[in-house]
């Protein structure tokens, strides 16, 4: 699985990637950015 960590692209194994969940801000840049340009994140952002 690729992985963005300190700005850069780096390889991460997907047992190391699933092995804990993470959670993410809601309202961080990142996502807001996704669903502007029209990513669906499986949830109803007009429902929150």
């Amino acid at each position: 699985m690729v992985a963005l960590k300190d700005s850069q692209m780096v390889a991460v194994p997907i047992a190391d990637a699933i092995r804990e969940r993470k959670k993410v801000d809601l309202s961080s840049d990142k996502i807001l950015t996704a669903r502007e340009i029209g990513i669906c994140l499986g949830d109803n952002p007009e429902e929150e």
